[in-house]
């Protein structure tokens, strides 16, 4: 027989009496024990789980010794005769059913500190993302994850310590290897060693996100985006409007944001209406509503207000702000912006008004905050 079982070897119990369930045969392993005295260390046993001729169906059951105060070892496996297999328990009722913990070997994938595509995933169920040693740690990004097979689980840690954004069904990765976010956006995940669930269908050709630490996820309806200023910038001598490198978000089409914030001005050299203060807002293309109010006060008694107005177009500069000589001065913004068809990014830009020597400074912390409403 060229392409089917032949059963070479039988192992058959007969019995005077009528079978009933736990009937059955099996193989018994023995050894000696330190007292030189042969003991039972395992068992395979083929049993009866029904024994009726018209509707019998049976069970494999595999017993070691675990307590070391018996010589007959206790099933600890079971595979039932509906295929189901049993691990601590004789009545499996799913394909896999445990009775206890189990635990996965872990395989770890060194990245970097910019885009990640196609990482390997491999036979492994759990995986952990770390930098090589003597990487400088920083925020990284995650397009996709290579070689998924159908239905298969995979929770993945970033032991890193930093933000992780994961690319929403991003061509930087090859197709099949892409990840759905359901949320129609990348999105950040934060915290000290975050966990996220991931389950492969093989009919979409897309890992599918799920989280399991949904508090540390950033980037869907309620979700919060910051931008800071992490160090003070000075523009001199130029009123053109300059994108700023801190305060830019990344978002998608067909979103809308409330934008919020607070600019922190002072001059370099505390000269009255010297260089002065603006900024602009610059959405995707094609965002179809684009309205933030601003306001900037100063500390003058209650009678600092030095601007204040509304941007509706893209790119258009805001009306001098005033920043009067050794006088704090903070823009307050606040505003809805709609995306439109078009993802890209949310652009904050500024310059001096009046080009001026004395330069002007948004300070370190000043920062926007963007919170998605649609």
């Amino acid at each position: 027989v060229t392409s089917a079982t032949t059963n070479l070897l039988a192992l058959q119990h007969n019995s005077t009496g009528t079978p009933a369930a736990n009937f059955g045969t099996g193989l018994v392993f023995r050894g000696k024990d330190s007292t030189t005295t042969n003991q039972d260390m395992a068992s395979i046993n083929a049993i009866w789980t029904a024994a009726n001729h018209t509707s019998h169906t049976s069970a494999l059951t595999f017993s070691t010794d675990s307590t070391g105060t018996t010589t007959i070892p206790n099933e600890k496996v079971r595979i039932a005769g509906s295929g189901y297999v049993g691990i601590n328990t004789t009545t499996p009722g799913v394909r896999m059913h445990i009775n206890g913990g189990y635990a996965t070997t872990s395989r770890t994938d060194t990245i970097t500190t910019g885009v990640n595509n196609n990482l390997p995933v491999g036979d492994c169920s759990y995986l952990r993302l770390t930098f090589a040693s003597g990487v400088t740690p920083a925020p990284f990004t995650m397009t996709g994850l290579a070689a998924g097979v159908d239905g298969q689980r995979l929770r993945i840690i970033d032991v890193t310590g930093q933000d992780m954004t994961i690319a929403n069904i991003s061509a930087l990765s090859s197709a099949g290897n892409r990840i759905e976010t359901d949320v129609g956006s990348d999105i950040i995940v934060k915290g000290t060693a975050p966990v996220l669930d991931m389950t492969y269908d093989a009919g979409l050709g897309e890992w599918m996100l799920g989280t399991l630490n949904a508090n540390q996820v950033i980037g869907g309806v309620g979700s919060i985006l910051y931008a800071y200023k992490t160090v003070s910038q000075t523009i001199t001598n130029s009123n053109v409007l300059a994108a700023d490198a801190d305060l830019v978000f990344n978002v998608y089409a067909n979103q809308t944001w409330e934008v919020s914030g607070v600019f922190d001005l002072t001059d370099v050299n505390g000269a009255v209406n010297s260089g002065n203060f603006k900024f602009a807002v610059v959405p995707p293309t094609g965002s179809p509503n684009l309205r933030v109010f601003y306001t900037a006060n100063e500390n003058l008694n209650g009678n600092g207000t030095e601007g204040a107005g509304v941007l509706s177009n893209s790119g258009v500069a805001s009306g001098t702000i005033t920043i009067t000589k050794a006088i704090d001065c903070f823009v307050l913004i606040n505003g809805i912006i709609n995306t439109g068809a078009n993802s890209g990014t949310i652009q904050f830009k500024w310059a001096q008004d009046n080009a001026n020597a004395d330069g002007t400074i948004l300070n370190q912390f000043s920062y926007l905050r963007l919170m998605r409403v649609k």
